[in-house]
């Protein structure tokens, strides 16, 4: 098949969650297909990712990542929600136009909903959205930590005009997989006519291999995650205030492990404590990661799939996590993984895998085998081929029967 692939961010270095989801994704389809992938670029992305991806795709097209706002905004997308309207690139509809003007595609993936606007609705072929997330819910899940009546009105109010917007979206496409049941429920309500079958964010479980007999910090907690994302700094602060100072005083040798990425002053400063380090920027967080005992990924704003529980479940590291955290897992808590909801709660579930070797064994090989049978890249890959082709194919069968 001819697959034209937009993403709203570069792919690689898949050094996200989200960019982990299309980097495999693209790699394993490009080996068995012909994929063209159209992509924004961010500053920090460089000639030498541009020229890896052009290694696997049969071309790469790329436009500069915009955020506009004001007069700056197309005038088509001025009463569109916000979320939209402000990412929405002139430049990038011209890129896909003109390549979609020089060849034809058997399927169009659209990689978030950023992307989906870029295809044309009277494609002929088959047309995929990728949500990886469902836009509304996370929105809600920001809009609660919002404060003050002007805000929380304008938030609400852009609440809806999204909600609005990203039912009639799904509605266009032919094919919309989700990663997790919670959005495939909502997506099945939203447009029962539209498969959206189950295909989670996947990993290449050969990179993580060498990993797992990496040498145990005593009584290392790890929290990973990319600093730009609101979610991420919220759920360290509140891990720091209220859940670890509780684990100090179980545990009076405990520390704590930050990696990730663009660190805002606030989360830089945790390091000032000297039972805390911090890592940032780091080619490959799984060197680092693998070397704890215990990982947290204390969630608190809805955001679809925490890949990094599944990052850290895949070196081999017992995860706790919250209840919006295990939302979206294929895991069952207290067997692959441990939830706290309140202060407390995480707090004892984190102990308990600081004192107790055979717990940390026992949870954690539990979330290697399923990551093995359900999060594996060549099982996400083949389900993925598997629905496409069969979407192709009824597209196929309607298009003659209508002759």
């Amino acid at each position: 098949m001819k697959i034209l692939w937009l993403t709203t961010t570069f792919p690689y270095p898949p050094n996200s969650g989200l960019k982990t989801r299309d980097f495999n994704l693209i790699r394993s389809m490009a080996a068995r297909h012909d994929v063209t992938l159209v992509s924004f670029v961010q500053e920090s992305n460089t000639s030498g990712d541009v020229a890896f991806m052009r290694s696997l795709c049969r071309e790469v097209h790329t436009v500069a990542s915009t955020t506009r706002s004001g007069d700056e905004i197309d005038p088509r997308w001025r009463h569109a929600p916000y979320y939209m309207a402000s990412e929405f690139s002139p430049e990038m509809e011209a890129t896909v136009q003109g390549v979609l003007a020089q060849e034809s595609f058997d399927a169009i993936v659209a990689s978030k909903i950023h992307a989906a606007p870029y295809v044309p609705g009277d494609f002929s072929g088959v047309k995929v959205f990728d949500s990886q997330d469902v836009a509304t819910m996370q929105w809600r899940g920001a809009m609660k930590q919002k404060r003050g009546l002007k805000t929380k009105l304008w938030y609400w109010r852009e609440f809806f005009k999204l909600r609005r917007y990203e039912i009639a979206l799904v509605r266009c496409f032919d094919l919309c997989p989700v990663v997790s049941r919670r959005d495939q429920r909502i997506f099945q309500r939203w447009a029962p006519h539209v498969p959206a079958p189950l295909l989670p964010v996947s990993l290449e479980l050969s990179e993580y291999a060498p990993f797992l007999h990496t040498p145990k910090e005593e009584h290392l907690i790890s929290f990973c995650g990319t600093f730009n994302f609101t979610a991420n700094v919220y759920a360290l602060m509140w891990f720091y205030h209220k859940v670890y100072p509780q684990v100090r005083r179980a545990v009076p040798d405990v520390r704590l492990m930050i990696v990730g990425r663009r660190p805002p002053a606030a989360v830089q400063a945790l390091c000032n404590d000297e039972s805390v380090s911090g890592f940032w920027d780091v080619e490959d967080v799984k060197p680092y990661l693998a070397r704890s005992v215990v990982s947290v990924a204390p969630m608190h704003i809805d955001s679809g799939v925490n890949v990094k529980c599944l990052v850290e479940m895949a070196l081999g590291v017992p995860v706790v996590t919250t209840t919006i955290g295990w939302r979206g897992l294929e895991a069952t808590p207290e067997k692959d993984l441990l939830v706290g909801r309140s202060p407390a709660a995480f707090a004892r579930q984190v102990v308990r895998l600081l004192r107790d070797a055979s717990l940390r064994e026992r949870i954690a090989q539990n979330a290697l085998e399923i990551i093995r049978t359900r999060y594996a890249n060549d099982v996400v890959t083949a389900q993925f081929e598997e629905e496409l082709v069969r979407c192709a194919e009824a597209k196929l069968h309607v298009r003659t029967f209508a002759r």
